[in-house]
């Protein structure tokens, strides 16, 4: 395979993944919570340069090697807010500004997520849509009393039920955290996020910080995925890879050809 097809076949891998992540932003345009991600790609460097006495006197002169192509440097997430969505489900609620629930994984250690659309499970307690507990800013499970009936988030982030004798009984608060640099969180999929050395250590909310983020009872928090800006990157990438698509055509055009002179 020549040079500049191996190069074009790097861009067409390059591309094929800016069209992966891309297709899987705009799978999940109505998915509660979702942050979108975009692909990042760098050169990958180039070949060894050659020196010929070509400068004043017939100095050696240091020539560019050539350009090998292109790779993806990363994929990365941003956290700007989506738009929310007032939906009157007594158990939804949603975040406005920085900071994420907690959620005991199914290897009891913590994740987070802004996907606040929970409901009640056969044991009473307070789960995310996927059956994960929600941790209380007390490190328990936020469970709702047997016997007790119409549970509900307010806005201070609190668990509410009604016991048998018409008494609003508060059962706990939501558990929030913060991270100095949420783009170095790792997605594990469900909405749902763990921290990395990138992300730094999870910091608990103070609701009465100046920085905590307001919760919103009775709403949920869209997806941060712009369809317009989706698309326009869906077209820069199909472009992309079927402009290398077109040299790797080329340049087996060309063999084709040389082929049939060496032959005729």
């Amino acid at each position: 395979m020549e040079i500049s097809q191996r190069i074009a076949v790097t861009g067409m891998l390059a591309s094929q993944r800016q069209l992966d992540v891309v297709s899987n932003n705009l799978a999940n345009a109505n998915s509660t919570g979702f942050k979108r991600a975009v692909a990042h790609t760098t050169d990958v460097g180039y070949q060894a340069g050659l020196t010929a006495p070509v400068g004043p006197g017939g100095l050696d002169v240091h020539l560019m090697g050539i350009g090998q192509g292109t790779q993806l440097a990363d994929i990365t997430h941003e956290f700007m807010p989506g738009t929310l969505q007032a939906t009157g489900n007594p158990l939804d609620v949603a975040l406005e500004g920085d900071g994420f629930f907690q959620v005991t994984m199914p290897d009891g250690s913590t994740g987070y997520t802004r996907d606040g659309s929970f409901n009640v499970d056969s044991t009473g307690r307070l789960v995310t849509s996927g059956g994960l507990p929600i941790q209380s800013n007390a490190a328990t499970d936020l469970v709702v009393p047997a016997g007790a009936i119409a549970p509900r988030l307010d806005d201070a982030g609190q668990l509410i039920a009604t016991d048998a004798t018409g008494t609003d009984q508060v059962v706990g608060r939501l558990a929030m955290a913060q991270f100095a640099n949420n783009a170095g969180l790792q997605a594990n999929g469900q909405n749902l996020w763990t921290p990395t050395a990138a992300s730094g250590t999870a910091n608990p909310v103070n609701q009465a910080a100046a920085n905590a983020p307001l919760v919103v009872a009775g709403a949920l928090e869209g997806s941060n995925v712009d369809m317009a800006d989706e698309f326009t990157r869906l077209i820069q990438a199909q472009r992309g890879y079927q402009l290398n698509a077109k040299v790797v055509q080329a340049w087996d055009d060309v063999e084709r050809m040389a082929n049939e002179l060496k032959s005729s």
